[in-house]
């Protein structure tokens, strides 16, 4: 997965994708940058709070 590509299609910034997956957006930007691993785990609650973001953005 390409989590910038994703990030950005949803139209999000680090720091939302950072306050929906509970997490800061300076460890978005690591791990999107290849500082940081990404695990299977942290994989799925990323994609979780994006997808969650994007049916969000639907209801408005």
């Amino acid at each position: 997965m390409d989590l910038k590509k994703a990030r950005k299609e949803a139209g999000m910034t680090q720091k939302q994708l950072g306050e929906h997956a509970g997490m800061s957006k300076n460890y978005i930007y690591r791990v999107e940058n290849n500082k940081r691993p990404l695990s299977h785990s942290l994989r799925v609650r990323l994609t979780h709070a994006i997808e969650k973001f994007k049916k969000s953005n639907l209801v408005k």
